[in-house]
């Protein structure tokens, strides 16, 4: 048994190796020599070469730190990218104007790596050259690639493929056609536009953003709202870092939510997309902004550099697809904008503003003047804190300061509740006869700024309230018998319940 295990083990060992025999001697040559007969060398022209998968590439690949500029000129226009000094890219005549740097990224890439997805004809023939788009007789889109040592490559664009999969292109000064992917479409053949990233203002700090100063909204010529920082000494919280008041329509203080979430869309403005880099008459007209619908003025005194910087923003009427046009005069460039971005614009001014109507520091006022059918007074007031002094032509020096400061809680509390529910006509006819005003008083400050409040009953439960002369919102009747009732006790210097109904 052992011996018939051994003569097997003989012959398997026999085979294998007249098998090992044949494969090196036989088999391996034959697979040689079929390889040598089927790979055959591309041939290449003049400035060619071969990438990956035996694909032609019109010229060596240029990374874009061998490049110094990218020249472009298609149908809607010229421009070009320029290595500056620093060693940046810039768009030439727009300097500092930001681009996209995914697309500006795809323009190196597509310009400087010329990998064909096929070479279609070596030498194209006149007819050839027209039928593939390429004919440089006609206005053809091409680009020229500038490398540091001053060597230029050029490549013309013709027609895109039926199956829409690339663009029959050429290097210049060799007829071979060539196949290039669809980048170009994005890029070679797009205008600047698209390659340009559509902000319209920097430079405003996200931390410091609330600094912002004389804020202003015009709707066409009419000044719709402005909003200025208030001086340190006269702000309603000493405590606060800044604190902002209307100038215009008249001094409300500006809601603490929807003002300042205005201000912070400004850290830095970006629209979805430019419409035009280098604004011209023409674009202009065509986006409605020779007479723009809207116009945002403001400065901004950065915390960082000590310089106070102003900003004009010019902003059209609402496109059909919800957007606006918007001019951005610091990036020569419109851009378009989302309605979301620019929401505020479509405000009333009740949105704009906080709800009680009278916001000062008692610290801060020298006078203040109540007058009504039932009662008149004046009340001169000096030092601050716990030396607060009170004097009152009526009843002299208020020895109870307290009971001066419940009454003028009492003032703090009145708000508007909301616009009136009358005709504006039917508002100016009726603060036009100083016979329906049922309460006015009048404040100055110690810097010497008088503002002056006006009630006009006008059913009730309500009266329409103005603040230096404007008038459009309602607060309550009760509120404004409050302070009359309130001011006949402060001179008899009865207790003051500033919260309570009467």
């Amino acid at each position: 048994m052992i011996g018939k295990q051994k003569k097997l083990i003989l012959i398997f060992t026999i085979v294998v190796a007249v098998m090992l025999g044949l494969y090196l001697f036989v088999v391996t040559p034959l697979v040689n020599k079929v390889e040598e007969e089927t790979t055959v060398p591309l041939e290449t022209q003049a400035g060619e070469e071969i990438g990956i998968s035996d694909r032609y590439m019109m010229f060596p690949q240029i990374e874009k730190s061998e490049m110094q500029s990218i020249f472009v000129h298609n149908e809607y226009g010229d421009y070009k990218f320029y290595r500056d000094a620093n060693d940046n890219f810039q768009i030439e005549g727009f300097e500092g104007v930001p681009y996209d740097p995914e697309k500006f990224s795809s323009l190196v890439v597509g310009c400087g790596y010329t990998l064909s997805k096929l070479k279609v004809v070596e030498d194209a023939t006149e007819q050839q050259l027209i039928d593939y788009g390429l004919d440089t007789s006609n206005d053809l889109p091409y680009y020229i690639l500038t490398t540091l040592d001053g060597t230029e490559h050029k490549v013309y664009v013709g027609a895109e493929l039926l199956t829409g999969g690339g663009y029959y292109c050429m290097y210049e000064g060799r007829n071979a056609v060539y196949v290039l992917d669809t980048t170009l479409k994005d890029t070679v053949l797009s205008p600047i536009e698209s390659m340009v990233q559509p902000v319209i203002m920097t430079g405003v700090d996200s931390n410091t953003y609330f600094y912002i100063d004389n804020f202003n909204i015009m709707k066409g010529e009419e000044l719709f709202i402005s909003v200025g920082t208030v001086p340190k000494e006269e702000q309603f919280n000493e405590d606060a870092l800044i604190e902002h008041r209307l100038n215009y329509p008249a001094p409300y203080t500006p809601s603490s939510t929807t003002y300042y979430e205005v201000l912070s869309k400004f850290t830095t403005l970006i629209g979805d997309s430019c419409y035009k880099l280098g604004v011209d008459e023409e674009a202009i007209e065509e986006t409605g902004l020779e007479n723009p619908a809207y116009t945002i003025y403001f400065t901004y005194p950065s915390q960082e550099t000590g310089e106070t910087y102003e900003y004009l923003i010019m902003i059209s009427e609402k496109q059909e697809d919800g957007n606006y046009y918007v001019l951005s005069s610091l990036f020569d460039l419109i851009a378009t904008v989302s309605s979301e971005t620019f929401n505020f614009l479509e405000w009333d001014l009740i949105k704009w503003i906080e709800r009680p109507i009278f916001q000062m520091n008692i610290n801060t006022v020298e006078t203040m003047k109540i007058e009504s059918p039932e009662i008149t007074d004046t009340y001169h007031l000096s030092g601050e804190g716990e030396e607060l002094v009170v004097v009152s032509d009526t009843a002299g020096q208020f020895e109870d300061v307290y009971n001066f400061r419940q009454f003028y809680k009492t003032l703090l509390t009145i708000s508007i509740e909301d616009y009136a529910t009358i005709t504006e006509e039917e508002i100016d006819a009726l603060i036009a006869d100083e016979n329906n005003c049922a309460l006015t008083y009048t404040v100055t400050t110690r810097k010497g700024n008088t503002t002056v409040y006006k009630f006009y009953p006008y059913s009730t439960r309500r009266a329409v309230v103005t603040i230096n002369g404007d008038g459009e919102f309602y607060v309550l009747r009760d509120s404004v018998d409050k302070i009359i009732n309130d001011t006949k006790r402060v001179i008899a210097n009865e207790p003051i319940d500033s919260y309570g109904a009467d």
